[in-house]
């Protein structure tokens, strides 16, 4: 079992160091010498020191093989069957209940990834299926642990293994509804998948910002989460360049919240991260850890500059980014919004204040239950949506389009963007910290950090 342990260990390693990939070729390794040693087999319903130790080592195994595959788009080679055992306890018992909670999204997981191994199937139905499942997990959890921000006098770890969990729930909520987001604009009956990834993308910033909280912050360096958490805010972002007017708080229980104060609110915490980013890229510089948050730094800092009309690494026509594990997004500007950005002055770049909202123990947190409900819909009436969602909104100004990593791959070329001239079988040795321009350049090779 010492073996299986230094592997976990290794996983962690990988993942905070930005490389997902070496992650989950050592977590399935861990997997196999677990299952060499009968952990499958195992009801773990004793209470020693062995079987608390192999119970704990088998969960770590299922949440990081899980989570890891989610994020690459692989399968999974775990069963749930094999994991049922966790879920015995005394769900009144905190640490029963949050270990409940852990399966319970790994159970989830696992279901969003075989709905993404079969893209052109997917269902709106099976979609908020999955949806009330990850209600009845949140609801495992008390309300003041959702809400509370984490006390001064709590260790380091145990706020980092909360705020990790947090994250990971709104992570997999907004990758549940990203395919049909993407559809909303332009089918109404996509609108709650609209509302729901731009609550957890809210969500995700700001649990990030207590991770990495200048005075007192959990983690040094987090690759992988510096990650998640941009590409939550590049949907955030999407939203606010593409459909600015459209409601995105259907769930907030102040209805007097108008569109444009909300779109304020929501390039507060966008200039919030900003300044977390450049926080982390300030400090991470001398140890070379920060190289996923510069890169989401420049992403970010461009959009918001563009937005502002001002100076940002584009052509006066057009911007595309390519994200991996995310997606292509392209913005073409229109007249008008050259028309703006030629009238306004450059500037040179720019430290954003740190601009997230107080938050304290009687603050709700978004629910599920305040949003437009799934059953309110005629799920059996909704089709399939199409990933390659094209221009979101044919008659806005920039015009915005989005390529989702989890599109079929294309005839017999196997390269979701075959267009750019990238052989994407050569994306097997790449991981998050390597230049993400290798895909936009459509380079014929690249170096392995």
């Amino acid at each position: 079992m010492e073996g299986i342990s230094c592997l976990i260990v290794q996983t962690k390693y990988y993942v905070n160091m930005g490389k997902p990939r070496k992650a989950w070729l050592t977590i399935r390794r861990a997997l196999n010498f677990a299952q060499m040693l009968s952990f499958h087999r195992q009801t773990f319903d004793r209470e020693d020191v062995a079987t608390t130790t192999r119970r704990s080592i088998w969960l770590a195994i299922y949440r990081m093989e899980r989570f890891l595959s989610l994020l690459l788009g692989y399968p999974s080679a775990c069963l749930d069957q094999h994991f049922e055992g966790l879920l015995a306890g005394d769900i009144s018992d905190p640490t029963y209940s949050r270990q409940c909670f852990n399966v319970k999204l790994s159970v989830i997981t696992g279901q969003i990834i075989n709905r993404n191994q079969d893209p052109k199937n997917m269902t709106i139905a099976a979609t908020h299926k999955i949806d009330e499942d990850l209600e009845v997990a949140r609801l495992l959890l008390p309300a003041e642990w959702w809400r509370a921000p984490s006390e001064s006098d709590t260790p380091n770890a145990d706020s980092f293994e909360k705020f990790v969990s947090k994250t990971f729930f709104h992570n997999i909520r907004v990758l549940l509804h990203l395919p049909f987001m993407l559809k909303s604009t332009t089918d109404r009956r996509y609108e709650y998948s609209r509302i729901a990834a731009l609550e957890s993308s809210r969500d995700m910033i700001n649990d990030y910002h207590c991770i990495r909280h200048p005075d007192r912050p959990l983690v040094a360096v987090c690759n992988v989460i510096d990650f998640q958490v941009f590409t939550a805010t590049m949907l955030l972002t999407i939203h606010l360049l593409g459909n600015p007017d459209s409601p995105s708080t259907a769930s907030s229980n102040d209805s007097s919240i108008s569109p444009n104060e909300q779109n304020n609110r929501d390039w507060n915490l966008i200039h919030g991260l900003i300044s977390d980013l450049q926080l982390v890229v300030k400090g991470g510089r001398s140890r070379g850890t920060s190289t996923v948050a510069a890169q989401a730094l420049t992403v970010l800092s461009d959009l918001s500059h563009a937005k502002d009309n001002t100076e940002c690494h584009a052509p006066n026509d057009s911007y595309q980014a390519v994200i991996p594990y995310f997606g292509k997004i392209r913005i073409r500007w229109g007249k008008a919004f050259r028309a703006r950005k030629m009238s306004s002055s450059s500037s040179s770049a720019t430290t954003y204040p740190n601009t997230y909202p107080t938050t304290n123990a009687n603050t709700p947190s978004s629910s599920i239950n305040q949003m437009p409900t799934p059953s309110s819909l005629d799920s059996s009436a909704m089709g399939t949506p199409n990933i390659s969602s094209g221009f979101l909104a044919n008659d806005t100004d920039p015009k915005i389009s989005f390529d989702s990593f989890f599109q079929p791959l294309p005839g017999d070329e196997g390269q979701p963007w075959g267009d750019m001239g990238v052989d994407w079988n050569a994306m097997n040795g790449f991981e998050l910290l390597n230049d993400w321009n290798w895909f936009a350049g459509g380079l014929q090779s690249h170096t392995q950090t």
